[in-house]
């Protein structure tokens, strides 16, 4: 019996390790798709009403041959772990790279198609049907791949390594399952907030005289971070009280009970900077250590305006205020 939960337990660490790995290759292909765009012009044509790249330098080519071994070789890795433990969102995340069509229903039309949307890999292969310039061909990209790395992260959601009934007898085990689940959802947490300026950019941008969502306050920042994080989390508990601290008790912002996860969210404002929110956090630190249920402590600063000087040391700074009872996580976006 021991035997058999450690093989599961060790199978199931390996998948960890590979989307771990597969995700922080995700993030280096980001980068070199940003270079890549930057190599050429892109030009917006008139007469055909598309977007056209002029011939390839060999600089060029040689960057998109790389670029395109890259992307293939992580999707073939990542597709296969999305066929095998995480089948039912196969579709959308093959969808995402080849594109999405449908039949086009107007009468003069049957048995003809529609793009939906052009997939990653006819944009990374410069094949556009619509008008872009560079940043939004970019923006496309990444939007798309963010959303495959999405999927991929979904599959620890998926999985039960240890079954319930076991949990009780084998502690240990136990334990270590949740502690690498809990990374898993902290990496996810992550990418949201390196995601999020690009979200809250995109709801500024809306068709016709739609009213546009303007993150002007802490609250509005919440409001769209529960947006996101219901899209992979199910039990988001907003605003428990902590326990109270020198005097004084606070309520969180945000508790994902299943994982330990408690996240506190800041946005800077003018004369609210490096000070003001380095003196906030570490009283909230102090709060969320007394926390049962808080075994990470996530705190995602939203500074746009840049009125975070060091953002970096700040972060670092916050970060060594970790102790026995709390893992303390500082993200401070956009990264400047």
């Amino acid at each position: 019996m021991i035997g058999d939960l450690l093989g599961e337990y060790l199978k199931h660490a390996d998948l960890y390790t590979k989307v771990r790995i597969l995700l922080e290759d995700a993030s280096s292909i980001e980068s070199e798709i940003d270079e890549f765009f930057s190599l050429f012009e892109i030009h917006y044509d008139d007469l055909y009403d598309w977007t056209r790249v002029g011939p390839l330098s060999e600089e060029q080519a040689k960057a998109y041959r790389h670029l395109m071994r890259r992307y293939e070789s992580w999707y073939q890795e990542a597709h296969i772990l999305i066929k095998q433990y995480y089948p039912e969102k196969e579709k959308e995340f093959v969808e995402l790279h080849e594109g999405k069509m449908e039949d086009d229903r107007r009468p003069n039309f049957v048995g003809h198609k529609v793009t939906i949307f052009t997939g990653i890999s006819d944009l990374i292969q410069l094949k556009f049907n619509r008008r872009y310039d560079r940043q939004e061909i970019i923006q496309k990209i990444i939007g798309l791949f963010t959303k495959q790395q999405a999927i991929l992260i979904g599959i620890s959601a998926t999985i039960n390594i240890i079954e319930k009934k076991e949990e009780n007898t084998y502690d240990t085990t136990s334990q270590e399952t949740n502690a690498v689940a809990a990374t898993s959802a902290s990496q996810l947490i992550e990418r949201l907030f390196n995601r999020f300026q690009l979200v809250a950019r995109e709801l500024q941008n809306r068709w016709g005289s739609r009213s546009v969502f303007k993150i002007e306050n802490e609250y509005d920042v919440q409001d769209l971070l529960r947006s996101l994080l219901k899209i992979f989390f199910d039990d988001i508990r907003p605003e428990e009280w902590t326990p109270s601290y020198a005097g004084s008790s606070s309520r969180m912002d945000f508790l994902l009970k299943d994982e330990g996860i408690v996240i506190e969210t800041k946005k800077t404002r003018k004369n609210h900077g490096d000070k003001e929110i380095g003196e906030e956090l570490i009283i909230d630190i102090a709060h969320y250590s007394q926390h049962a249920d808080c075994k990470t402590l996530i705190c995602f600063v939203y500074d746009p305006e840049g009125f975070i000087k060091n953002p970096r040391g700040l972060e670092s700074d916050l970060s060594k205020s970790s102790n026995p009872n709390i893992s303390v996580k500082v993200f401070i976006r956009p990264s400047g």
